[in-house]
């Protein structure tokens, strides 16, 4: 009975010098975005003008935080393609609808400073795939000019992308966030001098908002 008080004392000193044990909170985001595709500063000699515009976009992702600051998630971009006429000339000439899509598999490092602020930083990186397309084609060949419409055509690249993103976390209940963001998106593309691209730049801006349930 004696040794009670000390043994007390000495139990709440040990339990307050001992770090505070981290929550770790999974979550799943999904964003809806406009996503801004700029024409590259190349193009190809044969192709005008060179593919631009801007197409919807959603980002669905999930992961958690590893500690209050740091989160790691891994994120899925399905953007509509990017679509507008364009011309290509030699001996003949084609008209179409030219589109890039782009498919993305992301991971993504995210940080959040000081544990409670309300904006997040998010970086990462992985993998792309776009479909690249020219669709509703009309042919003018020979002399006198013979029209066509030859079937729709498509094909595939495959690339590594960067992403870079800010989002915004206003809570609007228990278990669920508002987040405005913002990404900036990279991707390898072969070189649009090359004619496979359209012209379409490497990079592209993303802004809109989502909800994240925790």
């Amino acid at each position: 009975m004696i040794l009670a008080p000390f043994l007390l004392s000495a139990a709440l000193a040990q339990t307050a010098a001992a770090p505070p044990q981290t929550r770790r909170r999974g979550y799943v985001q999904a964003l809806l975005l406009a996503s801004y595709h700029p024409a590259a500063s190349d193009s190809y000699h044969r192709e005008s003008p060179n593919l631009h515009g801007t197409a919807p976009a959603v980002s669905v992702s999930a992961g958690g935080f590893l500690s209050p600051s740091l989160g790691l998630e891994g994120e899925f971009v399905y953007g509509r393609t990017v679509s507008a006429p364009q011309r290509f000339s030699y001996f003949s000439s084609e008209d179409y609808l030219a589109g890039s899509r782009d498919l993305l598999f992301n991971e993504l490092l995210r940080y959040r400073p000081g544990g409670r602020a309300p904006v997040e930083i998010a970086v990462g990186g992985g993998y792309a795939l776009t479909t690249v397309s020219e669709k509703s084609i009309v042919s003018v060949s020979g002399n006198p000019a013979t029209v066509s419409h030859p079937p729709d055509r498509s094909r595939r690249q495959h690339a590594p992308t960067l992403t870079a993103g800010v989002d915004g976390t206003v809570r609007i209940s228990r278990r669920a966030s508002f987040t405005p963001g913002f990404r900036f998106r990279w991707i390898h593309r072969p070189d649009a001098r090359y004619g496979e691209t359209h012209g379409i730049a490497r990079y592209a801006f993303e802004l809109g908002a989502g909800i994240r349930f925790w």
